[in-house]
């Protein structure tokens, strides 16, 4: 049978080798420092690996799939779970800035387009790509128009203060102004609104 954790003894931990299927006592012990400590290999080891590597690296990503999940089916809890602290922080992943790399900005903007003002603010503090999808996506105006479309106070506001004709589709021959005018737009219709 393998190795499996069984505790911890200090700052070290315990795995018992071959434990016997008629007793619970282990034949070996072998104490291994903690996963904070760089573990010093044997020689061989490191031509082992080196080997098993190289074979990994020439197959075909079905069979790379297949062999890890036999090797994952020969190992204890313990190793488990210092696999999936390696493997979380590889899983995680910012899709919204992957989609404009793959020429799907719009699905990106549709998905941010969704946030409401407090949210739209910390997206825009993420990351530079979110900020361009932000900016290039219009989506303050667009978060705007929304309200407009939905709320009689922010309607009768828009022609009041005389911001709508920078809503919605432009008068033919003219354009609308650039994302920065409705970025501080709205913090201007808050405070009137207030």
């Amino acid at each position: 049978m393998g190795s499996c954790w069984i505790g911890s003894k200090g700052d070290n931990v315990i795995y018992v080798n071959h434990i016997s299927p008629m007793s619970v006592v282990p034949d070996t012990v072998t104490t291994i420092l903690p996963t904070s400590k760089k573990r010093e290999s044997s020689a061989k080891y490191e031509e082992d690996r080196a080997v098993c590597l190289k074979l990994f690296e020439g197959w075909p990503e079905g069979d790379q799939v297949e062999f890890v999940e036999q090797l994952l089916g020969r190992m204890c809890h313990y190793q488990h779970g210092h696999i999936n602290t390696v493997l979380q922080p590889m899983l995680q992943r910012d899709f919204i800035s992957l989609l404009p790399k793959k020429g799907l900005d719009h699905v990106a903007e549709n998905i941010l387009s969704y946030l409401d003002a407090e949210s739209l603010r910390s997206a825009e503090q993420v990351c530079k790509e979110w900020r361009r999808v932000v900016a290039e996506g219009m989506l303050w105006k667009k978060l705007i128009e929304r309200r407009v479309r939905t709320d009689s106070l922010w309607r009768g506001l828009s022609e009041r203060k005389d911001w709508a004709k920078h809503l919605f589709k432009p008068k033919p021959g003219t354009s609308h102004p650039g994302h920065t005018f409705y970025r501080k737009l709205y913090p201007q219709i808050i405070r009137d609104i207030e």
